[in-house]
């Protein structure tokens, strides 16, 4: 399974990148880490699952970069320029934040989860709150791998 992750966080990232090797050990992992390499990467090239980041950057860290401006909905934004491009790819959220927003701008994580649903149906597989202090977003994150993974069998990839 092609599987591509919109990542900055690195500690994050590598847990998983780790947790998919234990379970899909056969999969192809891309890794992106801004809004923009994200979304030029689902643009250009052809992936059966994304996981993607809520918060990121807008452009790639390096040395002398900081990133550009932080984007609090990236991942709504990516999901929103993935309807309008007609690309229909499972996509699993999985953040750390439980809030994001600020002042009357401030959305839960149930709130957006429903407007993710309402939004983006066809894509939008799930949320995973991550947190390294508790297991279970290790639990959720499997099941949604393998609805993932169910839905790509059903046509047939």
């Amino acid at each position: 399974m092609k599987i591509l992750i919109i990542e900055d966080d690195m500690n994050k990232l590598k847990q998983l990148v780790d947790f998919i090797a234990e379970i899909r050990n056969e999969s192809q992992i891309t890794e992106k880490y801004s809004y923009q390499s994200g979304l030029r990467e689902i643009y250009s090239y052809s992936h059966e699952l994304i996981i993607l980041d809520m918060s990121l950057p807008s452009f790639d860290k390096t040395p002398t970069e900081t990133g550009g401006r932080p984007r609090k909905f990236a991942g709504r934004e990516l999901l929103r320029q993935m309807k309008r491009k007609n690309i229909n790819i499972p996509v699993i959220i999985v953040t750390q934040f439980d809030k994001f927003g600020e002042g009357e701008d401030t959305i839960t994580l149930p709130q957006l989860v429903d407007e993710l649903k309402n939004e983006y149906a066809s894509i939008f597989f799930g949320l995973v709150y991550y947190n390294t202090a508790y297991k279970n977003w290790r639990d959720e994150f499997g099941l949604l791998l393998s609805k993932g993974s169910l839905v790509q069998l059903n046509k047939g990839g």
